[in-house]
């Protein structure tokens, strides 16, 4: 079963990992370690056994301005993922 949860501090290197993926073949920006826990608490992260398969982040940019950063899925599980993931950021978002 897949979990929805805010990121922890052990998810970094998770995050990282499938943000630097995508950004190795062009398909979004890198993102560093440090980046990732300054900002980790406006992460969101699906995990199933203890495997992250998706993150994405929701920053407040300004007064009910915000913005998906860092929105990447393992390959494997796109499908079921990502739409549960963007429901998450949108119920917090209002």
């Amino acid at each position: 079963m897949i979990v929805y949860r805010k990121a922890t501090f052990d998810d970094a290197e998770h995050i990282h990992k499938l943000c630097n993926y995508y950004a190795s073949i062009g398909l979004m920006l890198p993102r560093s370690r440090n980046s990732i826990y300054e900002n980790l608490r406006d992460y969101i992260v699906a995990v199933e056994d203890d495997k992250v398969l998706g993150c994405g982040a929701l920053h407040f940019v300004w007064d009910r301005l915000a913005e998906i950063r860092s929105l990447a899925i393992d390959a494997d599980h796109k499908k079921k993922v990502l739409a549960k993931i963007l429901s998450n950021f949108w119920k917090k978002m209002v």
